[in-house]
Parts: C-alpha cells; structure tokens; sequence
C-alpha cells in the first residue's frame, strides 16, 4: 500500500469537516496538519506494537576499538577556502563554534569564524566538531554553507563557503529508536553462529570496573541512546574485527514533504486517516464523530494484535530430570525424542 502524506492529511481533513469532498485544504492548514502527522508518527514509533518491521543489520567491529557510532554519518570535516565568499558588513571579531546554515540534507555543523575589516576571512571546522554527532550529520561534498549574521557580531550578509570533504560514521545508517537484539556472528570454519550479546542499561555498563578488558569478541553492548547520533560501547573490547548482527527498531515513516510517497502494509492506510482526524480536530475547533472514534481506535488495535510477539517462559534445561542436549544453532536445547 502506498499515498502521498498529502492524500492521508486531505482524508484526515475531510473526517473533521474541515474540507468537503473535492475540495483543497489551504497551505497553512496543511502544514499545520502535517506537524501534527509527523508528531503522531514519532509518537507510535515508541511503541512497539505499531511498529511493522524490525531489521536485522550486520555491522563489523575494529580491533581495539571500544565506541561506535550509531547512527547518520557525514559531518563537515573540510571546508574548501578557495570557495569563500567573504561577504561584507561583518563585526571583526573570532566567533567560536557558529552553526552553519544552507544545507538540504545535512544539519549541526559548528565552525569557527574569523572576521577581520568587515569581511570573512576564514572558516574552519575544529577537530572537535569533526566526527558525527558533534559537528553534525548529513552533509554531502559541494554543500554550500552559510551563517546568520546573528552569531556574528548581528550585522553583515553574503558570506558562503563549500563543503570540500565529509567524514564517515561507524555503522552508518538512519538512527535506530531501539536496538531489541545483538549477535556476534562467530565463524568456526564453514558454519557461523549467532552468539547472544547482552543488552546492559546505565547502571550495569557503569558498574564494570575494567571497561578496557580485552577479548576476541564482545559479550555486551550499551547504547547510551544519544541524538541524532547513539554512541555504542561493546565489552570486552575485541581484538579483532567481528562482525556484529543488530536487530533495530527504526522510524515507522520517513514523510521528506507533502508530496512524497510513503509505502506502508495492508491495514495502516486506515489507521493514519482516522488517527490523524482524532490528533486534528482540537487544533481546528471540531468535534469528532463518535463513528471516527471508534474507527481510530479499532485500527490501531488490529495493528497491535497483528504486531504482538507471543512471549514464552524458559527455564533452565538443566533442572530437567529428562535432559535434553544443548543445541549450539539455536542457543537452546533440542525436545526430548523417544523411539
């Protein structure tokens, strides 16, 4: 299944009677409209229920390396001096950590700005800011970049710089909300195994007194959950690189603009139009239909049924007084078969 957000909020729109049939909401109702979206959207990505899909990724650890970041990559690391505009108007002055406007992909990037007789003279990245989550992501080679005059000094207009080189994250993709399971893909000649990997919370990774403890393959991971970029700490630290399969939880919907198509299953067209009119009509002073009620709340259960994961009590097989051996493949053990 698939709609413009465009169609979903115009449907959404028309539950409340905001808009009749065949009629075109205003743009700033649709933008109104489509904050509210991206809010409802957010908001049913925490819950696990209303989340369709959780992907396995396999990502590679570095021999002697501890911190991975997780998460979208490219953060300015060179800015081209032979493309700067110098603009004019500028208070002289060296302005320390600037943010950096003008890209459509990229965003956070923080520079250091030396203004001299009125002009930009120089703009630079500092180290600190050249890694993914300090001095931000998403930006691409050729970026042009700018700063409101606001950060310095409160006068000038016209400087612009281009981005000549950008830097890589660890395991580079959209940020996951939550990562639900982690392996070691362990290799013994031609089988691989998953091996299990802990997922620890802040007070246990906090309470291992050698974090450095050297191993060839980590059994824990703490994700300190940090944005736009999480950083993830494997223990033990491996000594070689092995390759690490993560089960991640990602952002339900990625709606760029009004027009573009998002792709969902059977089923979430419904629960989108008849969510969204619910979220909608406060903001619009509408009351809504007891009948559009009932349908946003029917849907969203059907999705949370279809969604559940049946969960099973397990117990240790060795207090069995029938054991059975232990399967190595599927980390438990095999049922018991009588001939």
């Amino acid at each position: 299944m698939s709609s413009t957000t465009r169609e979903l909020i115009t449907g959404a729109l028309r539950l409340i009677n905001v808009v009749q049939a065949n009629e075109t909401p205003s743009p700033d109702d649709m933008n109104i409209a489509l904050s509210a979206f991206d809010a409802m959207i957010d908001s049913w990505a925490n819950d696990k229920l209303m989340v369709y899909s959780i992907k396995p990724y396999l990502f590679n650890t570095v021999g002697g390396q501890q911190d991975y970041f997780l998460g979208p990559g490219n953060p300015v690391q060179i800015l081209d001096p032979t493309s700067l505009t110098t603009g004019l108007g500028y208070v002289d002055g060296i302005y320390s950590n600037v943010p950096l406007t003008g890209s459509a992909t990229g965003s956070g990037a923080l520079a250091t700005v030396i203004v001299a007789g009125g002009v930009v003279t120089s703009v630079s990245i500092p180290p600190s800011n050249q890694t993914p989550g300090n001095g931000g992501t998403g930006y691409v080679v050729g970026d042009v970049l700018t700063a409101s005059n606001s950060n310095l000094g409160g006068s000038g207009i016209g400087f612009s710089i281009t981005v000549l080189t950008v830097g890589p994250g660890d395991w580079n993709i959209t940020r996951p909300l939550v990562i639900e399971q982690a392996f070691v893909v362990w290799s013994s000649g031609a089988q691989t195994v998953d091996l299990p990997v802990a997922l620890l919370n802040d007070s246990q990774f906090a309470s291992i007194a050698v974090k450095e403890t050297p191993s060839s393959f980590p059994f824990a991971m703490y994700d300190n959950g940090n944005f736009p970029i999480k950083t993830v700490s494997v223990w033990p630290v491996p000594t070689v690189s092995t390759p690490m399969r993560l089960w991640l939880r990602e952002p339900l919907l990625d709606m760029a603009n009004l027009d573009s198509v998002i792709v969902y299953p059977p089923g979430y067209e419904r629960a989108f139009r008849f969510n969204l009119a619910v979220e909608l009509a406060p903001e619009f002073g509408k009351a809504v239909a007891q009948s559009v009620s009932a349908t946003a709340l029917s849907s969203r259960l059907a999705i949370a049924r279809l969604n559940a994961t049946p969960q099973y009590s397990i117990g240790d097989g060795g207090l069995n007084a029938q054991r059975s051996p232990f399967n190595y493949i599927t980390g438990g053990f095999l049922p018991l078969t009588r001939f």
